[in-house]
């Protein structure tokens, strides 16, 4: 759900395989003296999951519109990114590689012989640059835009930033970006802008809309602005201007962040528009009247049980289908020819869902992307009938070796409805597991989905079953499972946490004397949370970008939160700083120092503005006071989340020693108590 979603973080199953051991044929076997079991096969390697590859890795693709040239974005085996441009007429591979980029992604084609992406460069001070990037087909008339750039100063921090919009085609022959003049924490200083962006010259041309701080645009096909949504906090307005019209009227108003609230996202034409509404309980795509200012019954689509959760995909101007993510990522065509082309690339890969990049209607090319649980993200081209692999994003990684993957429910202490992903290691029979309990980010976004995600699939490479609960507060299941973790930071949200053990170890999934709890920024509090409240539950716990102090957050000089979020977003979703103080206080890991006595690994970035540094560096020094078993980590020039390969590396690494060490069977003793939650979960 888009219902005031604060974010503190900044897209088939394989059965276990049988080991050499149970596989062999043991007819052949003397009684008397039995052949030893088989070696169980080594660990991948870590460098597989988080280090530069080997081997080349293929992380993006797109076909230009008429379907002759392709572009890849690639990182070789120095960890350097490169733009590769096919020509599928006649073989030529041109790459363009920047010496300063740290990251290429957003690749789009303009038109049939131009196309862009954008570049991150990294500064001295850690912090990086990002650069509009556009070229030639033949790698020629390059030219660039900053897109992303640091502003500092004595009285606040933030970025002159941009971001692109979809003006409704694939191709259009055009870039449009929103520009934040200012992310600040004072909103009275923030300016928000629509500007064209020339293909060729970069010159930019400004878009006006008379509207402040704009929080949704949308365009026609011919590029003009149209739709432009904005809120006070308090009530969402939505501005419209008609062709050939000079001014922009209110055509519609309401609620902001309620089910009533209504986000644009694309013209159907001149009379209606598509958008998403939560009026049902789920977030649904419906059209809306412009002439009549109103909501159009009943939805275009809907997924049962599931808010909207992904984008639309048109084709010349028009809606072609959506691709969406409910129990794993799919898509549906309203285009007949786009259906066949989607039945025929399933025919050639039966395995996992396939997402289309299509050239032009009635073009029969298209970029494949093949999404599986146990397999990284793997690219393909589809040419009339035939697939050519393209590559692996993680090429060293073998899926046979990856764990498999499954979403179950159980009903939590009050009756909610709570969804759970399994990833059950290889070779193991999945019963009475050592665990990690990983707890999302958000906290209210959807932490997890039946695709392929590398922590988790790391985490079981190494032996332990990966539980990845949707509490109560995450969104994409719903209003009601979005609202119910509204101000229960610590409280029914933890609660969730603790009947998910239960479940798992009652399920016989998990050894009840091995669970270890983990997770970053919102995930990392709860990991904190959990060690404290209820350590009788988890062996140890592994917190990185951690909040410590909820007053902390609402502190301007501590945090990214702007103005309007602080007034009127942070107070409905996690208390009133004045009037909920004494809520936020019990339950600020910071106050709570002398109940935190398992084993604790505490992670944090120097340049975090989400989350400070000072949330971690506070709770490490009281607990190193009270010679408390801490481990402690920060890392220069990382933010809210690891951006090096380097540092991944090197956290995953300590990461894996010490759940060696804490989860280890021989680290057990008398001592130890199965976990007992308050009142029994209920599995459906």
């Amino acid at each position: 759900m888009r219902l005031f979603k604060l974010l503190l973080i900044c897209g088939a199953f394989c059965s276990p395989l049988l080991s050499a051991a149970q596989a062999q044929n043991t007819s052949s076997a003397k009684a008397e003296n039995p052949a030893p079991p088989a070696a169980k096969p080594a660990p991948v390697d870590i460098r597989a999951f988080f280090g530069i590859s080997r081997a080349r890795a293929v992380y993006s693709a797109r076909i230009s519109p008429e379907g002759r040239y392709l572009a890849l974005l690639t990182r070789d085996n120095e960890g350097s990114d490169l733009l590769e441009i096919r020509d599928l007429q006649n073989g030529t591979v041109r790459r363009i590689g920047q010496e300063f980029a740290l990251m290429m992604s957003n690749l789009k084609w303009i038109n049939e012989q131009r196309l862009a992406l954008t570049m991150r460069q990294r500064l001295v001070d850690g912090s990086a640059n990002a650069f509009l990037f556009m070229l030639d087909a033949d790698g020629g008339n390059q030219s660039k835009k900053i897109v992303l750039g640091l502003i500092k100063s004595d009285s606040f921090r933030g970025f002159n930033s941009f971001w692109r919009v979809d003006t409704g085609n694939e191709n259009d022959g055009a870039l449009v970006l929103g520009r934040q003049l200012l992310v600040s924490r004072v909103e009275s200083m923030a300016r928000n802008f629509l500007i064209k962006v020339d293909p060729f010259t970069a010159e930019e041309s400004y878009l006006e809309h008379g509207v402040r701080v704009a929080d949704q645009w949308v365009l026609d096909q011919h590029q003009e602005l149209r739709i432009v949504r904005d809120n006070d906090g308090l009530e969402s307005r939505i501005h419209y201007k008609a062709p050939g019209a000079k001014e922009w009227k209110v055509i519609w108003r309401g609620p902001y962040g309620t089910e009533q609230d209504i986000y644009p996202l694309a013209l159907e034409n001149d009379q209606h528009m598509y958008v998403l509404s939560g009026k049902s309980g789920y977030e649904r795509l419906y059209r809306f009247d412009l002439t009549q200012g109103k909501l159009l019954e009943p939805a275009l689509f809907e997924i049962p049980n599931y808010d909207f959760d992904g984008s639309l995909r048109f084709m010349q101007g028009k809606l072609a289908g959506a691709t969406f993510n409910a129990d794993e990522i799919n898509t549906i065509w309203f285009d007949a020819g786009l259906r066949q082309l989607q039945s025929e690339v399933d025919a050639l890969l039966p395995q996992g869902r396939k997402i289309l990049y299509p050239a032009h209607k009635g073009n029969k090319k298209a970029v494949v992307l093949q999404s599986r649980p146990h397999a990284p993200g793997h690219w393909w081209l589809y040419d009339n009938g035939k697939l050519e692999d393209l590559g692996s994003s993680r090429p060293e990684i073998d899926p046979a070796r990856m764990a498999s993957k499954e979403l179950r429910h159980f009903k939590a202490r009050d009756g909610l409805n709570i969804p759970v992903y399994l990833t059950r290691p290889p070779h193991s029979q999945g019963q009475r597991l050592p665990a990690v309990l990983l707890v999302h980010g958000g906290p209210h976004v959807r932490g997890a989905s039946m695709s392929w995600d590398t922590e988790s699939q790391f985490l079981a490479s190494r032996g332990y079953l990966v539980v990845e609960p949707q509490f109560r507060g995450s969104s994409g299941f719903g209003v009601q499972h979005l609202r119910a973790g509204y101000r229960q930071w610590g409280q029914a949200m933890q609660d969730d946490l603790n009947d998910t053990v239960q479940w798992m170890t009652q399920q016989g999934y998990a050894d009840g004397k091995r669970i270890c709890i983990a997770g970053a920024s919102y995930g990392g509090y709860a990991t904190l949370m959990g060690l404290i409240r209820d350590p009788q539950l988890y062996r140890c716990g592994i917190a990185w970008a951690s909040v410590t102090d909820l007053q902390l957050l609402f502190d301007p000089i501590w945090g990214d939160m702007s103005d309007k979020a602080l007034r009127f977003i942070a107070p409905e979703m996690l208390g009133h700083p004045e009037k909920d103080a004494a809520m936020l206080a019990a339950h600020s890991p910071i106050n709570l120092v002398d109940k935190l006595r398992k084993p604790l690994l505490l992670a944090h970035g120097e340049n975090d503005w989400r989350v400070p540094i000072r949330h971690s560096q506070k709770l490490y020094r009281a607990l190193k006071a009270q010679d408390a078993p801490v481990e402690w980590v920060s890392y220069p020039k990382q933010g809210h989340g690891w951006t090096s390969m380097q540092v991944e590396l090197d956290f995953w690494s300590r990461v894996e020693n010490f759940l060696k060490t804490h989860l280890a069977e021989s680290k057990l003793d008398a001592t130890d108590k199965p976990p007992v939650a308050a009142t029994p979960a209920k599995t459906e």
